[in-house]
This record gives C-alpha cells, sequence and structure tokens, in this order.
C-alpha cells in the first residue's frame, strides 16, 4: 500500500521505515539517528542518505522478506490494534503516529512535515476508523 520514510522510534532513536500493507504495519529499521549516527556515519546527513537508499531497496521486497531483513524489525497486525492517532506537524515540531494495540503501545516521530497528508492517506488506507486526528 505504501511506505512512511524518515520516521525516528526507540530508545537511543533509529531511522525506521513503516511499510504499510493490508493487514498489517511493518517497522523497519533503516538506520541509525542523533549522536551515534554523527560519529558513526561521518554526519547525519550521510545517515539519513544511507536511511534513504535502504527504504528505497526494501521498497522492492517482499512485505515477509521486509520482517525478516534485520533482527529489529517487527509487525503491529492491524487486528491487534485498538487505535492510532496522529498529530498534525507545528512548524516546530514533528508530527506524530501514536499506536495503541491490545498488547503495547508506540510512539513514532515523523520528520518529513511535507509528508504529512500524504502519510495520513497512506496510513488511513491500511488502519482505516481506527486512525483519529488530533
Amino acid at each position: 500500500m505504501g511506505v512512511i520514510d524518515d520516521v525516528n522510534h526507540g530508545r537511543p532513536p533509529r531511522n525506521w521505515s513503516l511499510f504499510v500493507t493490508s493487514h498489517r504495519l511493518i517497522v523497519a529499521t533503516v538506520g541509525k539517528a542523533g549522536l551515534g549516527a554523527a560519529f558513526e556515519f561521518g554526519g547525519i546527513l550521510m545517515a539519513k542518505s544511507r536511511a534513504k537508499r535502504r527504504t528505497e531497496k526494501l521498497r522492492e521486497t517482499p512485505p515477509d522478506d521486509v520482517l525478516i531483513a534485520h533482527r529489529k524489525n517487527y509487525e503491529i497486525p492491524y487486528s491487534q490494534v485498538k487505535r492510532a492517532e496522529m498529530d498534525d506537524p507545528s512548524v516546530v515540531v514533528s508530527g506524530t503516529l501514536d499506536v495503541t494495540a491490545i498488547t503495547d503501545t508506540y510512539k513514532f516521530i515523523l520528520t518529513n512535515k511535507e509528508s504529512y497528508q500524504e502519510h495520513a492517506d497512506i496510513l488511513k488506507s491500511g488502519l482505516g476508523e481506527k486512525l483519529t486526528f488530533r
């Protein structure tokens, strides 16, 4: 259905991409973020570039293969999602996506403000009425 890139998630933060399929959300790590990326990869811009290339490579991969491409990748089946809330980004703050599942809660920071509406449409196509906007 679609891919949302430039997502930060977890501690320490990593660059992730969200793969929205017909019956699940696949959360795939595509690189390190923050100071770890600055020191290990020679700069945050280079880390972002690598994350983009990794996402593009995963776009061409079947969803099951995306899931097993890295040990930190995981899925959130829509059948387990109680609700998902998406915040509109402001001038200063990035948008967020909070997903509440039966067993856990996930918080994603959507750093690409210019693609907010496109990302909202992609998520709506997968999550349907479970997705609300704040």
